[in-house]
């Protein structure tokens, strides 16, 4: 051994071991389902990691985050403080941690300049980059917090090599690094620094299994090699070793297709950790004896063991009386009836739920494979089968690699193959198609209506929600119907489908769809989706709480978390509710510049009511923004191009005045203040019945038609109406 000190413990020694387990199986708020090989792989390591026959390390020193609600940045803060804790008290106390052990299962995302993201429960469909651990934040997280010990990173994942970029600044060649430090070998089969990165797939593969796999392919081989042993190799295995041995199981168990695991070493300057004793080996120790059957590792075993954040959990839901929503705010403008910025109520996102199957491919195009509970309870030999037959895909895994590969067209032949067995995965991505026109096929609707139907007479959560949002919009030659489409979300909502328990919220906050009109079932429900983190049900459970609807307290803090936590999800809709929260300080510190900064995201993402607030944002040189008609002018305009009727108000004046760059046109200031009037808006109604009163902007002089604007306006509220019809001897 180089070096006078005593010989670092081996590798992944028990006494020495801090352990950090992270990746999700749910995401049933993104569209993409479960994944209960995930789960089952998980609880599988954390198993081996407790078991005093695996590595045996004590619980205090394994960090569970599998599945944990919080977004990616807050598991790296966790990650980073608590190791950072223990490595201290474990130093201070002469228990050294010489080891950092990090096991990641869940999906890998790779975007167009290969950079590799690993999805956490929190992580959104279209925000793959932004809401999942990117590989340089990982690597740059675990050489903050752990500098002086040996990190060892698993990562089980779709195209998980591509983590090597990160973690060495080069996918370099193992054998090149070892060969390289051959020399410092032969002085320290013990390296006391270095980093190891094991990974299920190279860099363009995905990760495989079969469909009813009770393990992802490589963690189940993992713990195959771990709880059995492996004949012929040393008493205790090294990485290579574990490299090897897996691979051979992952042929093994499903066929020559099998992607082969890659293993790299960093900072091979301490010497080569690779060949470094790591894995008790629970084979016996000679060549061809037979293997003993070992005794079961317990997965029974509590996959979370650190406790929750402060804060992470919304309170239950308690009583209080109901009360009437409040009403919208109004702003005030200088000599001018004050602009009207709508509540942004965003109750859904409409045809925006597309299921579990299709999502998981539209996603990042890799495999997950969830067991059909309904062919398999029907069809006993239907597990058999596959397990007979492990190197022989299904169709709609075939399908799913096709996807990953780009190409649609094959997609489609194999999801359409798929279907046609009874497959509902392959029925549900088949209508995904044809909603979408992909893969070749033409866009109809009637077609995806008739596949939905399939695989929901099955079950199939993701299909009732689809055929429900069919049904609610009239669509794929179905009839609108109400009480067809609550029927179904009521069935994946029961399921635990967290937009179907939105969609029926919301028809229990209607009263549609044949129920009771109801705000305690509709706060229920949001509450079950909002834990689950989906955004709208976090939407609308806040605007209960801002004014106390469905038994919930009125209560603005807790309606500005909840905001927020959908705001940072990037709904445009909690973007614009939180900044009506700080632009008036409700709940928050009032804080227009936060509020500008929250009506640009979301009026970057098209949102009408954010245009019209941000615009008079500018308009007034409020929140830090220069006073700058022209941008505002610019947002009304956009705004009312989509029908918003303060917009369309907002712009109008400008029309009138000549203002924001706009011509001097009162024929504008007329069209628009129509628009608006004919919505109810009451300041558009003021200000076109005295364009009537006057004879402007092309309309004759009508003092009777102005008269009842004035009137309409007056009735619903307005007291610029009411003053009018006072001066001209009117009653309202």
């Amino acid at each position: 051994m180089s070096g006078a000190g005593a010989a670092r413990p081996r590798l992944l020694d028990p006494t020495s071991t801090a352990a950090v387990i992270l990746g999700a199986h749910d995401w049933t708020e993104a569209g993409l389902g479960r994944a209960p090989s995930f789960l089952r792989s998980a609880r599988g390591i954390v198993a081996y990691l407790y078991d005093a026959s695996g590595l045996g390390i004590d619980p205090e020193l394994v960090l569970d985050l599998f599945d944990d609600p919080t977004d990616a940045g807050g598991q790296l803060a966790r990650v980073r403080d608590t190791l950072d804790a223990l490595l201290r008290e474990r130093r201070a106390a002469g228990r050294p941690v010489s080891d950092v052990l990090v096991y990641y299962v869940g999906h890998g995302f790779t975007d167009d300049q290969g950079h590799l993201s690993l999805l956490v429960r929190r992580s959104r469909r279209g925000l793959e980059a932004e809401t999942g651990i990117k590989a340089p934040d990982l690597a740059h997280t675990l050489r903050l917090a752990a500098p002086q010990q040996r990190r060892s990173v698993i990562l089980d994942c779709c195209f998980s090599e591509a983590a090597a970029k990160a973690f060495f600044g080069m996918a370099s060649d193992l054998n090149q690094q070892v060969a390289a430090t051959a020399a410092k070998d032969l002085r320290d089969d013990q390296p006391a620094r270095g980093t190891l990165l094991l990974c299920s797939s190279p860099t363009s593969e995905v990760s495989m299994g079969a469909p009813n796999a009770e393990h992802t392919l490589f963690t189940g081989a993992v713990l195959n090699v771990l709880r059995r042993g492996a004949e012929g190799f040393p008493p205790v295995l090294s990485f290579a070793d574990l490299r090897d041995t897996v691979f051979e199981q992952m042929v093994v168990s499903f066929g020559a297709n099998a992607p082969r695991p890659a293993l790299h070493q960093v900072n091979a300057a301490y010497g080569d950790l690779t060949r470094v004793p790591a894995f008790p080996n629970r084979a016996p120790a000679h060549v061809g004896a037979p293997s003993p059957e070992p005794p079961a590792l317990s997965e029974s075993a509590p996959v979370r063991i650190q406790s929750q954040p402060e804060g992470t959990a919304p309170p239950p839901l308690s009583s209080i009386a109901d009360r009437p929503e409040s009403e919208t705010s109004i702003k005030q403008s200088a000599n001018l009836p004050p602009p009207h910025i709508p509540r942004a109520s965003n109750l859904r996102r409409k045809g925006q739920w597309l299921g579990v199957g299709m999502c998981i491919i539209a996603l990042i195009g890799i495999s997950v494979f969830v067991v059909n509970q309904q062919e398999a309870s029907k069809n006993p030999s239907y597990r058999n089968d596959i397990k007979e037959s492990p190197q022989t895909p299904d169709p709609y895994s075939l399908a799913q690699q096709r996807v990953a590969a780009g190409d649609n067209n094959g997609a489609a032949r194999l999801f359409r193959l798929a279907a046609d067995q009874g497959d509902a995965r392959g029925q549900v991505s088949l209508a995904h198609f044809y909603e979408e026109g992909r893969g070749g096929l033409p866009k109809d609707d009637t077609q995806a209506a008739r596949l939905y139907k399939l695989a929901a007479d099955q079950g199939d959560a993701s299909a009732q929600v689809s055929l429900g949002i069919f049904y609610e919009e009239g669509r794929g030659g179905l009839p609108k119907d109400d009480a067809q489409a609550a029927r179904l979300y009521k069935l994946a909502a029961d399921q635990g489908d967290a937009s179907a328990q939105v969609s029926l919220g919301i028809f229990y906050e209607e009263g549609r769809g044949g129920l009771p009109k109801d705000d305690a079932q509709a706060a229920r429900l949001y509450k079950l989706a909002a834990d689950q983190g989906d955004a709208s049900a976090q939407v609308n459970l806040g605007r209960f709480y801002e004014v106390g609807r469905g038994g919930v307290s009125k209560d603005g803090a807790q309606a500005a978390r909840l905001y927020k936590l959908a705001a940072d999800q990037g709904d445009a809709s909690a973007q614009v509710n939180l900044g009506i929260l700080y632009e008036e300080g409700r709940g928050l510190l009032k804080d227009d510049a936060q509020a500008a900064r929250l009506y640009k995201l979301a009026a970057d993402q098209g949102d009408a009511s954010a245009q019209v607030s941000l615009g008079i944002f500018y308009e007034e040189g409020r929140g830090g923004l220069p006073k700058d008609d022209v941008q505002a002018a610019r947002l009304y305009k956009l705004a009312a191009d989509q029908g918003d009727a303060s917009a369309q108000v907002n712009l109008g004046r400008f029309y009138e005045g000549g203002r924001g760059g706009l011509p001097k046109d009162d024929a504008q200031a007329a069209r628009l203040y129509k628009l608006a009037a004919d919505q109810g808006n009451t300041y558009a109604q003021v200000d076109l019945g005295i364009l009537y009163e006057q004879g402007r902007g092309g309309l004759q002089q009508d003092s009777v038609a102005a008269t009842r604007l004035y009137q309409q306006a007056a009735r619903s509220g307005n007291t610029i109406a009411k003053q009018r019809l006072t001066q001209l001897g009117k009653r309202w």
